[in-house]
């Protein structure tokens, strides 16, 4: 299935960096949002069976501010560990980089990795002892201040 998602997740990147470069800004915004629920997707398939999800939620920030303000998608996978945290981390590092992930950086506790443009980070979560937090972004595109502080977080179906 991951076959089929790497080709579109590529293809839609590159409309999401056409359309953010002069291009109606709510079709790149809908471009980056899509681009990252995809990778959600890629995410939480090639975790299967690594970990329970726990939740899943999408959210807008600002990147940027001034007379020009850039956004950025990102969404968030918890996930609950089954004993240590930062083996669990490692094991999300290890199972998305034998899915095609390049890690582009590793801590003691934490992994990021980048696919097709999609960033994707894991590290134990502060606000909960027994989960872990995987990131997953696709960077910033052109927006309204404004639109993301009248958003609220929305769930994520992995599927």
């Amino acid at each position: 299935m991951s076959v089929v998602r790497t080709p579109l997740l590529a293809v839609t990147v590159l409309a999401a960096l056409l359309t953010g470069c002069g291009g109606d800004p709510a079709e790149g915004l809908q471009d980056s949002r899509r681009t990252v629920r995809a990778g959600v997707e890629d995410v939480a398939s090639s975790l299967g069976g690594t970990a329970e999800l726990v939740d899943a939620a999408g959210q807008w920030s600002v990147c940027s501010a001034g007379s020009s303000d850039r956004v950025e998608y990102a969404a968030s996978l918890g996930l609950r560990a089954q004993g240590d945290p930062v083996a669990l981390v490692r094991a999300v590092g290890e199972r998305l980089g034998e899915d095609g992930w390049e890690v582009t950086d590793e801590g003691d506790a934490s992994v990021n990795l980048e696919r097709d443009g999609v960033r994707v980070g894991a590290r134990p979560s502060v606000a909960e002892d027994d989960q872990v937090v995987v990131e997953v972004s696709g960077g910033c595109v052109d927006g309204s201040r404004d639109d993301v502080d009248s958003l609220d977080p929305e769930p994520v179906d992995v599927g």
